[in-house]
């Protein structure tokens, strides 16, 4: 219980004029006051508690009151006066904080993620203040981080370092340790060492625990360790907490849970948003100033607020992963569009590659591997002459040959004539695998691919710039067939070859374009924006029209993922009049027209989209032939759009025709497969044949549940076009229960008012109608 309020004498009293009580804390209590002079202003005065006069609490008051004197900075409440009562109770006098806990002023203003970050930042320039002043807090909280507001700005206090100590000695005489077996601070926020009774070298790594717990509870609105079973825990609080992994901050948004629903409505927004906005960078941030070992942690206050300084700006963090895997994240489930688009989007970053394969030949600081690589180009020519372009019908392949039949005969020779040198054979696999690919070949093309990879992993000196063609076509060929983890740690692989030098800038941006479309498809926005962004600035500085085209093509897709359909286009129709200069008719040019005519039907422009999707998919089959993958994806993209035109008998023939080579070319379990079944099941179920609708949105959903998740929105989309046939054959009951469940996890995902959760909703009031059920019809709108 507190002290009445205290009646002051002598000169305290011709001074100050004690108001109310503000707060208590284990030493002393807080009062509002208000000085009378030398200038009348309202103040809060802090008193030792009547009982605490004891040397060690005095003791701990005085170091208090000398910690705050010592300090000046915006973010930390000034001392305005001390001394002792006529009593001899110390007291000092620091200004009052017309403010709230930091947590509950985010909280109340409904303050985003942005927000609580740039306040955040202002309490840890407040701690390094500290810490530059030999002043560590070792009980930071919310509570004691008041947020005032000041001409219509929030500035945060940082208050109440009645437990801090001096580092070093260097502020009194009876500098501030903890007692012994008896940890000092509030257990929420304590780091591992201060729990650790036999730990005695408390340094700012502890502030630093104490400001991630913090900046944990800012993003999530719940603490990662309970505090109970902390103070359950004693002694073995410190074990507890090095034992225990906290939750990643964005894994709590999707667990679906009342708290995080709560959390976001105070951050006035919905907890998938807050997933994609948490995850990765501030993921990383958070955990590494928590990391239960402090050497692990963020070394400064300082540190901490360059990351998230650097976070918000749209920089690479140094928290995390190394730089290559954090350029890439982890691999995203791909998306059906992208993994088309991404065949010839490798077209122009492995002739990048080549590019940079003869660069570095020329301008080689090392004699032996300029003679390599000549002795390399020298026995890939002969071959290549030999294999494809003799005109001697015995030796060679002949007048009449297809490039199938050329690249077969090139690999008869190679098998029957191996190449002597093993960058060579390395570098001739490579081609023809690579042109295999191309042609959508894969079965041809991975033996090859994994051959080349292999033996350039082997070379004793070998070039980064072939390891890394390498690894990207290789990676390539693992995404096509969806082994999306072994592609991933390739394409990571490849990255930390061009980052760590000796390839051009050229060579760089081309991985980083490939990396920015993969970050998009993955729905990391930012991640995808640093990485093109990153290429642009090295393409446009070396005037290379070419790789410019490819980023514009790619920042389009990510303008359209932001829905920023006006943007799109312009970036879009850059992309395509620079290809179409460059490159004439061309697969390239029909990926720009195919990405172009998904942007122009969303802005409902559908004349100019059928015919951008027709011109692209006249070029893919005239260049690659009708079953390659990039065709087959306009195939899909053209019939949605001639469905929803009520041309129904062509969409159907292209939905056939794509699922029918697909299946051909990569078995009947790939999620290409999957994509087709889905379509072509939804348009039957709408305007055709329901049993074989039913039967195909059945396999889509298998399907899409193996690669995706049983709780992926993919397998919940095929579960709405179940829902969906099996209202069209009057089977009710379980179509109801169909639709409900997709609706479900859609509603997790997407949150309400997305498209495809009112798409949902439509289909439950088709199905409430049909059934006769007016009433719960109303229920899902008009």
């Amino acid at each position: 219980m507190s002290d009445p309020l205290p009646h002051l004498t002598g000169p305290l009293a011709e001074r100050y004029r004690v108001l109310q009580v503000l707060g208590e804390g284990g030493m002393g209590v807080v009062y509002e006051a208000e000085q009378i002079e030398p200038v009348r202003r309202r103040v809060a005065l802090k008193l030792l508690k009547v009982g605490m006069d004891s040397r060690s609490f005095v003791a701990r008051f005085a170091a208090e009151r000398q910690a705050l004197a010592v300090m000046d900075h915006p973010n930390i409440a000034k001392v305005l006066d001390a001394g002792s009562t006529e009593e001899g109770r110390p007291y000092y006098v620091m200004e009052l904080v017309p403010g709230l806990p930091l947590t509950q002023f985010c909280d109340e203003q409904r303050l985003g993620t942005r927000g609580r970050l740039e306040l955040f930042m202002d309490v840890c320039h407040a701690v390094q203040h500290a810490h530059q002043k030999g002043v560590i807090h070792r009980d930071l909280k919310p509570t004691n981080v008041l947020v005032m507001v000041r001409d219509d700005r929030p500035i945060p206090k940082v208050i109440d370092f009645g437990i801090a100590k001096a580092i070093g000695g260097s502020l009194t005489e009876r500098t501030l340790v903890t007692e012994h077996g008896r940890p000092m601070g509030t257990a929420a926020y304590m780091s591992p060492e201060q729990w650790d009774a036999a730990q005695l070298d408390i340094d700012t790594r502890s502030d630093i625990y104490s400001l991630g717990v913090m900046l944990y509870e800012l993003l999530v609105g719940r603490l990662p360790v309970d505090p109970h079973a902390l103070v359950r825990a004693g002694v073995g609080a410190a074990a507890l907490l090095r034992d225990t992994a906290p939750v990643p901050p964005s894994a709590w948004f999707q667990s679906g849970d009342q708290v995080a629903i709560t959390a976001a409505k105070e951050r006035d927004t919905a907890p998938q948003v807050l997933v994609r906005e948490l995850r990765g960078d501030l993921d990383w941030i958070t955990l590494k100033a928590m990391d239960h070992d402090r050497r692990g942690r963020y070394a400064t206050a300082h540190e901490l607020a360059l990351d998230i300084g650097r976070h918000l700006r749209s920089e690479p963090v140094v928290a995390g992963r190394p730089s290559a895997s954090y350029r890439l994240g982890r691999f995203a489930r791909r998306h059906r569009i992208g993994v088309a688009a991404a065949a010839a989007t490798m077209v122009a970053v492995i002739g990048f590659v080549a590019m940079t394969l003869v660069q570095a030949s020329r301008v080689a600081r090392e004699r032996d591997r300029a003679e390599a690589a000549a002795a390399t180009a020298t026995a890939l020519n002969r071959f290549l002459t030999e294999a494809l372009l003799s005109p001697d019908p015995i030796e060679g392949i002949g007048k009449d040959a297809t490039m199938v039949e050329a690249l077969d005969s090139a690999v008869a020779r190679l098998r029957a004539h191996p190449v002597e040198s093993p960058a060579a054979h390395a570098a001739v696999n490579s081609a023809i695998g690579w042109a295999y690919y191309r042609l959508g070949l894969y079965d041809q093309a991975g033996p090859l691919l994994l051959e080349a990879l292999a033996i350039r992993r082997r070379a004793p000196t070998g070039d980064s710039a072939e390891l890394s063609e390498s690894l990207l076509r290789v990676g390539a060929w693992y995404e096509i067939r969806a082994q999306v983890d072994s592609a991933a740690r390739l394409y990571q692989e490849a990255l930390s070859l061009r980052e760590g030098g000796g390839s051009s800038d050229l060579s760089l941006a081309s991985v980083l374009t490939r990396v920015g479309s993969l970050l998009r498809d993955r729905d990391d926005k930012v991640g995808a924006r640093r990485a093109l962004d990153e290429a642009d600035t090295i393409y446009r500085r070396r005037d290379d029209t070419a790789g410019i085209a490819a980023v514009d093509n790619h920042m389009g897709l990510l303008l359209y993922a932001e829905q920023d359909l006006g943007g799109a286009v312009t970036r879009l129709e850059a992309s395509l009049a620079a290809r179409r200069r460059l490159y004439g008719r061309h697969p390239l040019v029909a990926e720009v027209l195919s990405n172009l005519g998904a942007v122009l039907e969303d802005q409902r422009r559908l004349d100019e989209a059928e015919a951008s999707y027709r011109e692209a998919m006249a070029i893919g089959i005239e260049r690659l032939g009708a079953d390659n993958d990039m065709v087959t994806s306009v195939m899909n993209n053209l019939a949605l759009l001639l469905a929803g035109r009520g041309k129904t008998a062509e969409a159907e023939r292209l939905y056939r025709q794509a699922l029918a080579t697909d299946q051909r070319k990569f078995g009947p379990d790939h999620p290409f497969v999957g994509t087709d079944a889905l379509n072509l099941a939804s348009l039957l179920c709408r305007a055709g044949d329901p049993v074989e609708g039913l039967t195909l949105a059945r396999r889509a959903r298998e399907i899409m549940r193996t690669h995706q998740g049983a709780d992926s929105w993919e397998a919940a989309t095929a579960t709405l076009a179940n829902g969906g046939c099996l209202t069209r054959l009057r089977r009710f009951s379980e179509a109801e229960a169909a639709l409900h469940g997709g609706l479900q996890v859609l509603e997790r995902e997407f949150g309400a008012g997305h498209w495809r959760v009112d798409s949902a909703r439509s289909r439950l009031r088709t199905l409430y109608e049909a059934w006769g059920k007016p009433e719960r019809a109303r229920e899902y709108g008009r």
